[in-house]
């Protein structure tokens, strides 16, 4: 289950309806496909079944594309195509545990609160807000407690245009949406966000009759004052009056996820409780489970009535984050694994049904001396060729599905060459050993035996 801001409510619990459902399946399929040579047999021509047989015992082979090879070819496209899929979602699972996301990744609580929903306004429910993270201080495994209204790859905050001043305010390039959050003076040294230049915030910045200032990222920065110093500069919501000066620069943080290229990023001091409600950001020196329970106790003691709409703790926070990829590896790899195992079995099937076929006429050619590497290779040859077709089917469908998931997929390319070549060699041995057994089988044809086999 994945860890969503919003709780989800499935039920695993077996359905007699399902299970139902799934017997007749499974019996339909087995009488379909048992029905099938049945019926092929009995409207057989006598007369273009021995041709075939002649035909089969003089050249052997795949001349003939009936339905068993090419089931056994589409059995190896699809396992290769899944457990591409599979590598691929596996290996980016490993690389979106290394990214940075810009934020502390350790000893860290996250409550989500919104008092406006028991009833505050806007100026009470900041003071509530106030409140709660000092009682939150005085924990002594409480390193840093503050506000902010955005939860970094999570939700909250609100998208604004900004345009800069000094500018056409309706040119294109000067009108770029950003992600705004209200965050308290100690919010970047609790979330270990480093100002890169200038200043932080200060208690009196969030006063009312403050002047405007806000700490932008740096990829802001970069969007409206490209190779230029963007502190001291000043900008204004689109169609709004009053503007804000720049005072800091912070680093960049990955605000939807893990893979995304930086977005602007603007935080204002917090005044007042925004719209959506506010999220308690907590700094723990040891285990962050304890506090996460203590904090929550503490909102409880204030006012039962305020609706906590998140708690985790950062580790559990970044499971959301990290889920695609890893729900991804386990989906396809388990579907890949069984399809390799079904692939192999088709391959083995479809060539110890050849071997027994071709009984007579691999014992005619070992009675006119054929040597055993060479019916060995012959007997290869034909399940190897199924195998490679299958193969290179399975390698274009890779090539163009899984660009389709390129978005899900952090710091790995889809196209990555080493797991398409190690898991086309991975899946060409299975093929391999799957032929070599009927192969080895066939040497050990007595040719007496087979020439009188019928």
């Amino acid at each position: 289950m994945p860890a969503t801001p919003v709780p989800l409510s499935l039920d695993p619990q077996s359905d007699f309806r399902v299970v139902i459902i799934a017997v007749l399946l499974a019996l339909l399929s087995g009488v379909i496909f048992g029905l099938a040579p049945a019926l092929q047999t009995t409207r057989r021509d006598l007369t273009q079944g021995l041709h075939e047989r002649a035909v089969a015992a003089g050249g052997g082979g795949i001349h003939r594309w009936n339905l068993r090879n090419l089931l056994v070819i589409a059995q190896i496209a699809v396992s290769l195509l899944l457990l591409i899929g599979s590598a691929l979602f596996l290996k980016s699972f490993h690389s979106a545990q290394q990214i940075d996301p810009g934020f502390r990744t350790e000893n860290l609580v996250i409550v989500s609160i919104d008092p406006a929903l028991a009833g505050y306004d806007q100026k009470r429910g900041g003071q509530i807000a106030r409140d709660l993270v000092e009682q939150v201080r005085r924990d002594p495994q409480v390193r840093g407690a503050d506000l902010g209204q955005f939860v970094p790859l999570g939700f909250g905050g609100e998208g604004r245009t900004i345009v800069a001043e000094g500018r056409d305010e309706n040119a294109e390039s000067n009108r770029k949406i950003a992600n705004i959050s209200a965050v308290t003076s100690g919010y970047f040294e609790t979330m270990r966000v480093p100002i890169l230049r200038g200043r932080n915030f200060t208690e009196h910045d969030g006063s009312e009759n403050s002047a405007r200032v806000a700490i932008i990222s740096e990829t802001m920065a970069k969007t409206f004052w490209p190779g230029q110093n963007a502190i001291g500069r000043r900008f204004r919501y689109y169609n709004r009056e009053g503007s804000f000066e720049v005072i800091g620069l912070a680093r960049d943080v990955k605000a939807i996820t893990l893979g995304e290229t930086p977005v602007p990023m603007l935080y204002t001091p917090f005044r007042d409780l925004p719209d959506g409600g506010i999220t308690i950001f907590v700094h723990t020196s040891g285990a962050p489970g304890p506090v996460l329970a203590e904090v929550h106790r503490i909102v409880r003691n204030i006012d039962n009535h305020i609706s906590i709409t998140y708690e985790k703790t950062v580790a559990q926070h970044l499971a959301f984050a990290l889920w695609p990829s890893w729900m991804g590896a386990i989906l396809l790899g388990s579907l890949g694994l069984l399809a390799l195992i079904l692939a192999s079995v088709g391959v083995y099937g479809v060539m110890a049904y050849s071997v027994s076929q071709r009984t007579r006429e691999l014992g005619i050619r070992m009675a006119l001396g054929a040597q055993s590497s060479q019916v060995l290779q012959l007997v290869l040859r034909q399940g190897m060729l199924l195998a490679a077709i299958g193969l290179v089917l399975g390698l274009l469908t890779a090539f163009g599905s899984t660009r389709l998931a390129s978005t899900l997929l952090y710091g790995v390319n889809p196209s990555d060459p080493m797991i398409f070549i190690g898991v086309t060699l991975l899946l060409a041995a299975a093929a391999f050993a799957a032929c070599y057994f009927p192969a080895r089988r066939a040497l050990k044809i007595d040719p007496v035996i087979a020439l009188r086999f019928e």
